[in-house]
């Protein structure tokens, strides 16, 4: 049987499945909604059962990805380490790479999964000075026709990320130092070094509201917490992200920090199915799609293509 290699392969890998010849015809479009309900299910499954294991990033590939909200109201200092990552690529320092991590951040729609670098939000919500807005709502950060480094106050709803469960959320901090920085001769021009990871645990606001008089599980510099409250996660204790220290441009050095999602996405397009998703899962969406497709119309094979998917997952 062929490799599934493009979306024409995947509706056809769906019409093999359901013997054409004894079903009634499928379009195209008829059939991709299909897979994108197969593929809402799969992943769902994956999460409910497997967390946030390597058994999750096996099955389900680039659909665990990584969203990193940065302070636009100091986006300065953005603009000037994208502008020591280009001297750094061009012979400076590279420590623990985290320039050429901050690299893979400067495309403004990556692959079909939706902008991933967004603003903080500041007092969006009584409990915490600082949150980030999962309605996606802006301002995000891509780059301009010349490269440059922007934020852009508008998105078209289709290129916003669409979060089907979070993973996990770190803090990663970093120091800064320009190619003028009395340390250069330790460090090499354009120097960005990534000093610490932080995690943070995913709270309700019940467990929240019970943790504020328990000294053991109080929110405190040891325990970072994010509560999730309708839309927006927030952050206790408090968070300073933004820039300090020396500017940069007189040859200093600032330290600046990034909140990042790992999550799972749910732009479960085909295209994204066929290009992000590993074979074996690809070909187990198709099995589900047909499932679906015979239960739909009452098709006594529904039943064997339940008990196949059954089989699969034990």
């Amino acid at each position: 049987m062929a490799i599934i290699e493009s979306v024409n392969d995947l509706y056809n890998r769906v019409r093999t499945i359901l013997d054409k010849g004894d079903t009634p015809w499928m379009s195209n479009e008829e059939i991709d909604d299909f897979i994108s309900m197969a593929g809402s299910e799969f992943t769902q499954e994956r999460v409910d059962k497997f967390g946030a294991t390597q058994r999750l990033r096996d099955d389900l590939g680039a659909f665990v990805r990584t969203l990193t909200y940065f302070d636009a109201y100091n986006s300065s200092l953005f603009q000037e380490a994208f502008l020591l990552q280009n001297a750094a690529m061009d012979g400076g320092q590279m420590d623990w790479g985290p320039i050429n991590w901050l690299g893979g951040l400067f495309n403004p729609s990556p692959t079909g999964f939706g902008s991933e670098v967004w603003s903080i939000t500041y007092n969006a919500h009584p409990m915490s000075k600082l949150s980030c807005d999962m309605r996606f709502t802006g301002p995000y950060f891509a780059l301009g026709a010349d490269s440059s480094v922007e934020w852009n106050n508008f998105i078209d709803e289709g290129d916003r990320p669409d979060v089907n469960t979070v993973i996990s959320i770190d803090i990663h901090y970093f120091n800064v130092q320009n190619v003028n920085t009395p340390t250069i001769s330790t460090n090499g021009p354009g120097f960005i070094k990534k000093v610490k990871t932080e995690p943070v645990k995913i709270i309700s606001i019940d467990d929240y509201q019970g943790s504020i008089n328990d000294p053991f599980n109080a929110p405190n510099s040891g325990n970072r917490v994010a509560i999730r409250t309708g839309d927006y996660y927030n952050f206790l204790p408090d968070l300073d992200l933004s820039p300090f220290g020396l500017n940069l441009a007189a040859g200093g050095e600032s330290n600046f920090g990034m909140i990042v999602f790992n999550y799972v996405s749910g732009k479960c397009t085909s295209e994204n199915i066929v290009t992000h998703m590993p074979k074996s899962s690809v070909e187990e969406i198709c099995q589900i799609a047909a499932r679906k497709i015979l239960g739909t119309t009452a098709d006594e094979r529904y039943t064997v293509g339940n008990n196949e998917i059954n089989q699969l997952n034990i």
